[in-house]
């Protein structure tokens, strides 16, 4: 069992917040069950960076947080968990004739997560599966060939499903018919001036 004693916590103490309250399943012992509720206990800050939380009985046990309950808690587990911020480079998306074949294909967009105004790159799906958490990313079907307002009705739809993700992406992407192939077999060219006539 931990306890202050053991860990000689009070020769490098710096200060300490005292008449705290346990909460249901927010704390757990060394030995893994949880502290019970409404039990008394205080934060020790120690000169050397550390934070230990001491439950007040005989025993003065430490106890471990489930999840950070301070913000030195969130400050040393936020330090430990971000990467070193990576950049990401815009990606030139070359459609391909089996794009065209398959009638569309998925292109993938980042946009910095700090700032909404920030610009908008399309990257390629090898960046857009990296885990970055610098990034906001969304990925949109993205419609090739067909009649033009199908495709761009197809499209804009396809982009209003990615909104929650990058909110500008609409924007971004004024030109719905980016890519598009218009239609060269006679059956299709018949058919546009069908309906040009009606």
């Amino acid at each position: 069992m931990q306890n202050l004693n053991s860990l000689n916590i009070l020769s490098i103490l710096e200060r300490k917040v005292s008449n705290k309250i346990t909460k249901e399943k927010e704390f757990k012992y060394s030995d893994g069950n949880y502290v019970l509720p409404e039990l008394e206990y205080s934060i020790y800050y120690t000169k050397n960076k550390q934070e230990y939380f001491i439950l007040k009985n005989k025993f003065q046990e430490v106890i471990t947080p489930v999840n950070p309950t301070t913000l030195f808690g969130e400050y040393k587990i936020a330090k430990v968990n971000v990467p070193i911020s990576k950049f990401l480079s815009s990606y030139k998306l070359e459609v391909t004739d089996e794009d065209y074949s398959n009638g569309y294909i998925i292109r993938y967009f980042a946009q910095l997560a700090g700032n909404i105004k920030s610009d908008i790159i399309e990257i390629n799906k090898r960046n857009f599966v990296k885990k970055m958490r610098n990034y906001r990313k969304a990925q949109v079907k993205w419609r090739l060939t067909g009649d033009s307002e199908e495709v761009i009705q197809s499209n804009t739809e396809s982009i209003k499903l990615s909104l929650k993700d990058i909110p500008t992406l609409d924007y971004f992407l004024r030109n719905k018919l980016q890519y598009w192939q218009e239609p060269t077999d006679l059956k299709s060219i018949i058919m546009k001036k069908i309906v040009n006539l009606k």
